[in-house]
């Protein structure tokens, strides 16, 4: 057995003896936190359940195939692993980590929604300036197609290439330009699809943007009666992975972790330069700091408690 091998049996054994059930405790604890309060919108102690539930979820999908992964997919997983290790290794420390968590939530879903307005909107006015073209050129063929029944064959032909030829001038176009819904477009039409953009995908993307920031102006209203004024300036600090790393004992990983993996992820000298795959001992390193980070993220999971905690599991039927 490889050194690989063995660091990936390693990894799969951790996933398999401990994940499950500590996804069932974490849902457990969940549910009984629900009877318990009347709402769990601004509880830290679900937003961190529900954290770690998400952490154990994740565990099960990516981690029985980490020693298949590309070099640059076992780099981001490694950076990501470590990144989630700090926030597990957070909420221990202190319990208002969990109200920066969905802080942090409800910021990325804030960016997420107002990226895909700007986007629809950039496309809405691509496409309508390719169906404007697409007007224009048909202009030229207003003739014949007034006289499509008596067309002789010749005509017919005609006919057929020119609308053939401005259709795939204006797909080449569109091809050159990124764009979300540009295969749709071709199917259905730029100025069709524009509208489409418009009439659907734009008040689904401002609707769930109004809920996002309505949550926020709640939790932002309910935060004295959260945390202490002390709380509330810590989790409103510029986010910084070092900073945090440093809180939490993990400045060592850091340095390692974000040095070690830049000259993947980052286009610069060395990126370009150097080899663009891992070596067989930089991929058993990164398989190693895997294998390592589940274990204290485990761990981490385990440790955790708080006042009323029931350990209770929930029971998949």
């Amino acid at each position: 057995m490889s050194r690989q091998q063995k660091l990936q049996a390693d990894i799969d054994r951790e996933v398999n003896q401990k994940t499950s059930d500590l996804i069932m405790l974490t849902e457990g604890q969940l549910f009984t936190l629900g009877i318990q309060c009347s709402s769990l919108d601004h509880s830290s102690i679900a937003w961190i359940l529900r954290a770690q539930k998400g952490t154990l979820e994740k565990f099960q999908v990516l981690l029985p195939k980490a020693s298949h992964e590309t070099s640059l997919g076992l780099v981001a997983l490694s950076r990501n692993l470590f990144e989630n290790l700090v926030w597990l290794k957070l909420f221990n420390a202190d319990p208002c980590y969990g109200i920066a968590f969905y802080q942090d939530l409800l910021n990325q879903q804030e960016q997420s929604h107002n990226q895909a307005i700007n986007q629809a909107r950039k496309e809405i006015a691509w496409f309508r300036e390719l169906d404007k073209d697409d007007d224009l050129d048909l202009v030229a063929v207003d003739e014949l197609i007034e006289r499509l029944d008596s067309l002789t064959e010749e005509e017919q032909s005609l006919l057929n290439s020119k609308m053939h030829s401005t259709s795939a001038a204006l797909d080449e176009r569109a091809d050159r330009q990124f764009s979300v819904y540009g295969e749709q477009a071709k199917s259905n039409g730029y100025g069709f699809q524009a509208h489409l953009i418009e009439k659907q995908v734009l008040p689904h993307h401002e609707q769930r943007l109004g809920t996002i920031r309505r949550h926020r102006t709640e939790l932002e209203a309910a935060l004295p009666s959260l945390l202490t004024s002390a709380q509330i300036d810590m989790i409103s600090q510029r986010w910084n992975w070092k900073k945090k790393a440093c809180e939490v004992g993990m400045l060592d990983q850091y340095e390692f972790v974000y040095s070690f993996t830049s000259k993947l992820l980052h286009s610069g000298g060395i990126n370009l330069i150097t080899e663009k795959e891992l070596s067989a001992g930089e991929r058993d390193i990164l398989l190693n700091y895997v294998r390592v980070a589940n274990v204290h993220a485990h761990d981490e999971i385990e440790r955790f408690t708080y006042p009323g905690q029931l350990l209770v599991r929930a029971v998949s039927t």
